[in-house]
């Protein structure tokens, strides 16, 4: 379980709502189960964009019905708030799976952002989003084709903040990658990983199982998902040569079906917003 994982490694709570809660009680450390009304699991996309500042941007993707981006996003809203937790907010629509940091001052996004605010230009958008994240740097990467979120998440991972793993796509699809990574963002190394595509679809959703940079990177940490397929350990030991901080594998089996994988799953905040939170674990 990938909270048995992160615990120990770094400050964790799992966020679990009445009616699965009973499911990890005994199987997780007390300490970080909390019981929530947030209905939907891919917190990553409607939560708060954490970069050197918390930005909640409108969650209105187009993969979804206004009725039900509107119920996942105030459920999490009202939690949000029950915590007293704070962040800038923008009427700008993204999704926190389409925003990939790399711990300074350069942020990935894709061309999805301009489809939905279409009432700004791609200088509005790309001069709001230096503001309101406080970066300088930000490419905008083409849409994977089948993808139906146009996250990046999927498609690069920061190792480091001047190295960038990328999929290891067939032209020319990886050109188009590669030259918007490199005309977009100074002095970074960018290397190229291997991704097992997998066939599949889940209620219309195609599957992210073989995704191996939806990971979830932290401090000194990056959680890598697996899939039990014969490339894992190989992958696993890649990303591990060129990063200083310590690859812990999850597995992701049971969830990537789905069309989501570790990232996906996985919300982070710091400072106040991570006291309180961790305060409020320890109360509940």
């Amino acid at each position: 379980m990938a909270v048995n994982a992160m615990y120990g490694k770094d400050d964790v709570i799992l966020l679990a709502d009445k009616a699965t809660i009973g499911y990890f009680e005994g199987r997780v450390p007390d300490e970080v189960l909390v019981t929530s009304n947030v209905v939907d699991i891919w917190i990553r996309d409607f939560g708060t964009v954490n970069t050197t500042t918390e930005v909640k941007f409108e969650y209105r993707p187009q993969y979804l019905s206004v009725s039900e981006s509107d119920w996942i996003d105030e459920s999490y809203e009202d939690w949000f708030s029950a915590r007293e937790l704070t962040s800038k907010k923008t009427d700008l629509i993204l999704d926190g799976g389409n925003l990939v940091f790399n711990g300074q001052d350069k942020a990935i996004t894709s061309v999805r952002v301009f489809a939905d605010n279409p009432q700004y230009s791609q200088d509005e958008i790309d001069q709001m989003l230096k503001e309101l994240l406080e970066v300088t740097e930000i490419a905008y990467l083409p849409e994977e084709e089948g993808d139906i979120t146009g996250h990046s998440d999927g498609m690069v991972m920061w190792v480091e903040y001047d190295r960038l793993l990328v999929n290891e796509y067939k032209e020319p699809f990886r050109t188009q990658v590669l030259t918007e990574l490199e005309e977009s963002l100074s002095d970074i190394e960018i290397i190229e990983i291997p991704y097992v595509f997998q066939e599949g679809l889940w209620k219309g959703w195609p599957s992210a199982c073989g995704y191996y940079l939806n990971s979830l990177v932290t401090e000194n940490y990056i959680y890598v998902p697996v899939y039990g397929l014969e490339e894992d350990e190989y992958v696993l030991e890649l990303i591990q040569s060129y990063t200083s901080k310590e690859v812990v594998s999850i597995n992701a089996e049971d969830v990537c079906f789905m069309g989501g994988s570790v990232r996906c799953l996985t919300w982070t905040t710091d400072g106040t917003d991570a006291n309180n939170l961790l305060e409020f674990a320890e109360q509940n």
